[in-house]
């Protein structure tokens, strides 16, 4: 008959997680930190196949040329005004006058002013850029947190899914292609989100959610209120005056 050595087993330097679950020795959060870790390595991944998938089906669908609204055509001359006369409207001297989104017609003035390309390809490289940041940075809001029994690389799996569906839908690709601020508006949106609702929130991350906010306004004046909303919010999580006030 066999018999066993006399002392206690080496311990194995894996544990399962129903092991852990069964003992009790570890409290619950400890467990599901154990086991919502994902290597480094394949978040990366999952990002640059959202990217790339992302990047292949904005280009395939983008227009030939043109714009299919005539809102996009009248950000262009409002671009074009400010950046030769230095008037942030539709004509000379009257400052305002059409101009519905202001940080969207300084960055349009960059091409009249320094690159002179296209404005219909430059309007759709910032909207591009805009729209693959907007995704990965849904994808990382996302990452924070996942259901209590889902394992945490399915949860990756179910996020990138997720988020490609979110910004190869039909209404965000066309926001990408108006020649709007859409995508912008998107982009601002989530990234104040992002920074406003760190675990480790301080002072350097809500002053960057405060100047996106302000940012966000500058493109579309309704958009202003989330500014005021994160304020709250920080200020009703954290119980700090200075941390909501950055915001």
């Amino acid at each position: 008959s066999r018999t066993s050595t006399a002392g206690p087993q080496a311990s194995s330097p894996y544990v399962s997680r129903s092991n852990l679950e069964e003992t009790g020795s570890l409290d619950r959060a400890k467990v599901r930190a154990m086991r919502s870790v994902t290597p480094l390595r394949a978040r990366w991944v999952a990002r640059g196949v959202l990217f790339v998938v992302q990047l292949l089906v904005l280009l395939w669908f983008a227009p030939a040329n043109g714009f299919p609204l005539d809102d996009a055509w009248i950000h262009q001359v409002v671009a074009r005004t400010f950046a030769t006369h230095g008037t942030l409207g539709y004509a000379v001297h009257q400052h305002g006058a059409a101009a519905t989104s202001y940080l969207w017609a300084l960055l349009l003035s960059v091409n009249f002013a320094w690159l002179h390309i296209d404005p219909v390809r430059w309007t759709l490289t910032l909207n591009v850029v805009a729209s693959l940041a907007g995704a990965q940075l849904l994808f990382g809001l996302l990452g924070r947190t996942s259901p209590e029994d889902v394992e945490e690389r399915h949860w990756l799996v179910a996020r990138l899914l997720a988020v490609l569906l979110a910004f190869t839908s039909a209404n965000v690709l066309w926001f990408a292609h108006s020649g709007m601020e859409a995508s912008l508006v998107i982009a601002l949106s989530l990234g104040a989100i992002a920074l406003a609702s760190r675990a480790d929130l301080g002072i350097s991350p809500a002053l960057g959610a405060g100047a996106l906010g302000a940012l966000l306004a500058w493109t579309r004046p309704e958009t202003a209120p989330l500014g005021l909303a994160l304020g709250a919010w920080v200020l009703w999580r954290r119980r700090s005056w200075r941390l909501a006030l950055a915001v």
